[in-house]
């Protein structure tokens, strides 16, 4: 079965820690999502041929920006909203 794409500008909450130490996003935080592109888009990366997904989050007054896989994304997104 095909994952399903988030829409552009849904937030969800991590289930999960992503990454270690500093740029790591806490389990419990909120990202929005700002596109869903295909992999090997530039500046984005390949990622074995799945579509890519990039969200951003607040980390201590700035914004940052994590692109993850589609996988990737549904594994680690525990609720919307």
């Amino acid at each position: 079965m095909a994952l399903s794409k988030p829409k552009q500008g849904s937030t969800y909450r991590l289930n999960a820690d992503l990454g270690e130490g500093f740029g790591a996003i806490q389990s419990g935080s909120q990202v929005e999502v700002l596109d869903v592109v295909p992999s090997g888009t530039e500046g984005v990366g390949d990622s074995g041929g799945e579509d890519v997904v990039l969200v951003q989050y607040e980390d201590e007054g700035h914004t940052r920006v994590v692109s993850l896989s589609l996988s990737a994304f549904h594994d680690l997104v525990a609720t919307e909203g």
